[in-house]
């Protein structure tokens, strides 16, 4: 119970929105420990705690950090704005990822 509470919980990916550096069904853990030390920045791959309104069942999800703190994020024709500035296309982030 130590190791899942307090250093590293499992968690499982479900679905394709992480394609393709992780795969739907793939199970990993997260770092407990290093998200007290550190703070995240933009394209780390996160878990995310969430609760359902309806029915307060929680899960986790798995994502990518894109948008920080008092950001506006936008996606117009694949290409990602940050604060009305472009950041990149969408095509170059997916090769950028395809390559880590």
């Amino acid at each position: 119970m130590l190791f899942i509470n307090f250093i590293a919980h499992p968690v499982t990916v479900y679905g394709k929105s992480m394609d393709p550096t992780l795969k739907d069904g793939e199970i990993g853990f997260t770092n407990i420990i290093g998200t007290l030390l550190t703070e995240p920045e933009r394209g780390e791959v996160v878990v995310v705690k969430m609760t359902d309104p309806d029915t307060q069942e929680t899960s986790h999800w798995v994502k990518r950090i894109i948008g920080m703190p008092n950001e506006t994020i936008e996606c117009i024709n694949e290409q990602i704005y940050i604060n009305g500035e472009v950041w990149m296309k969408v095509n170059i982030l997916m090769k950028i990822i395809n390559k880590a």
